[in-house]
């Protein structure tokens, strides 16, 4: 997430930090106003969904159960138009070279936060060649056919991909009675015109155009850390495999 500077906040209260440091914001930080920021406006904040910051956590303060949910889920349900703000959010990708050792992955947030506790690997079992929306409906299918050591149903389920492994997860859900749990997808796309730009994508299931969100969005943040997160842990376990496939199992110490 982009820290912000040089914007005073005179409410509420934020947590204190030393010189230098910053304090978490629900997965990214923030660098505390000095005194010299004093009567800088809120505006800018409010424009980015953050005038509300009395949410902020330390490292030493994290969320607890219980307490009210962060503005930022608030309005990322408003967003994306989901039934109650976010506390669980997953994470799914696929990773595979040309359609060998495939595999597939899915991460937990809880509270803007990973839960590696919740992490989870597959094994791409059932599909042969480089078929990434196939791979996707069978990790997606086999997590959602089962709650059993998941650590319960997520709020929200973010899909690395565009609109066809959108679809794909979608197809898995349903099969799986599980179609009322929200999703999307988020993707990357170049722009043109000389530069090499990036912007991201949202895709919503049933909407034929992907949102495109400001870049200093910080529900944009949050769904690319979930995203990148997911994609860090599939070629990860990916790799893993491919070693052990060249290289053979590791010799008995």
């Amino acid at each position: 997430m982009a820290v912000l500077r040089g914007m005073g906040v005179t409410r509420p209260k934020l947590p204190s930090a030393g010189p230098g440091q910053s304090v978490g914001l629900f997965g990214g930080s923030f660098d505390p106003p000095h005194e010299g920021h004093r009567h800088a406006s809120d505006t800018a904040l409010a424009r980015l969904g953050l005038d509300r910051l009395w949410w902020l956590v330390t490292p030493g303060n994290p969320l607890k159960a219980g307490r009210p949910l962060p503005p930022l889920a608030e309005r990322m349900a408003a967003l994306f138009s989901l039934p109650g703000p976010p506390a669980r959010i997953e994470g799914y990708d696929i990773s595979n070279l040309s359609g060998t050792e495939a595999v597939g992955s899915m991460v937990a947030f809880l509270g803007g936060k990973p839960a590696k506790k919740w992490y989870r690997k597959f094994s791409v079992r059932g599909v042969v060649g480089p078929d990434d929306f196939a791979m996707m409906e069978e990790v997606v299918g086999r997590r959602f056919a089962h709650d059993e050591d998941f650590g319960g149903m997520p709020d929200l389920v973010l899909i690395d991909g565009g609109k066809g492994q959108l679809s794909a997860a979608a197809a898995a859900m349903r099969a799986a009675g599980r179609e009322e749990i929200p999703l999307l997808s988020l993707a990357k796309e170049r722009v043109r015109g000389g530069e090499k730009v990036f912007r991201e994508r949202v895709f919503l299931p049933g909407r034929k155009n992907p949102l495109h969100l400001p870049p200093n969005d910080p529900v944009l943040h949050l769904l690319m850390r979930v995203r990148d997160e997911a994609h860090r842990f599939a070629v990860t376990f990916h790799r893993v495999r491919r070693s052990r496939r060249i290289l053979g199992p590791p010799a008995p110490g």
